[in-house]
């Protein structure tokens, strides 16, 4: 029996790549499969189950603490929209701007990173980004959550100061199929290069 991983980006998408393998089990009648080796999950899920399986136990964040913590690390920097103006609130849909320009900022590993279109909204430059994440890191580290670009960041850093590390998940799958292979962030690639330089085999699709 060999391994295998099927991974995508949205729960739901994994959900149905496995209803879509069962039912083509069922239609063609084929024989020999074990769906007990084949592993059904998101990327975001894979990364997590890589850091249960080196014995980490991450305690994942609600979303509303999410943009809590946000909020807050905005505040302490005097972050606003240019509509709003100094000492205004952010709304909730300012707050998830900000989610998508860090999120944009942590997935990136070169210099286009701090280039988000929504940072000049937001009187945001290199320095005031910067500042921002790693006070909104901060606020999450004190209150013992992470995130799962947390997750991801904390994978890749392993990959760097552990080779034991890059072993443990090179061991984990003989055959790995990815789809949505488009919505792969930098971030995200060099985590699975180890995978996929270490498998038998692989596949991706992607628009």
């Amino acid at each position: 029996t060999c391994s295998i991983l099927v991974s995508t980006f949205l729960k739901t998408g994994a959900t149905e790549l496995k209803k879509s393998m069962n039912e083509m089990i069922k239609k063609y009648n084929i024989k020999g499969i074990d769906m007990n080796a084949i592993s059904f999950r998101t990327m975001h899920a894979e990364v997590y189950q890589s850091l249960l399986y080196m014995n980490y136990q991450p305690n994942i964040v609600d979303e509303s603490d999410t943009y809590k913590y946000i909020r807050k690390a905005c505040k302490n920097y005097n972050i606003h929209s240019q509509m709003a103006g100094k000492n205004k609130e952010l709304t909730n849909d300012e707050v998830k701007d900000i989610a998508c320009i860090l999120t944009y900022a942590r997935n990136r590993l070169d210099n286009s990173k701090y280039d988000h279109p929504l940072m000049a909204e937001y009187g945001m430059t290199e320095i005031e980004l910067k500042a921002v994440l790693e006070q909104f890191k901060a606020l999450k580290r004190a209150a013992g959550v992470s995130d799962f670009e947390d997750l991801e960041e904390m994978l890749y850093e392993g990959y760097q100061i552990n080779p034991n590390v890059v072993a443990e998940v090179q061991r984990r799958y003989e055959y790995i199929y990815l789809d949505e292979f488009q919505d792969t962030s930098q971030l995200q690639y060099a985590i699975l290069r180890p995978y996929l330089d270490s498998a038998k085999g692989y596949v991706v699709l992607g628009d």
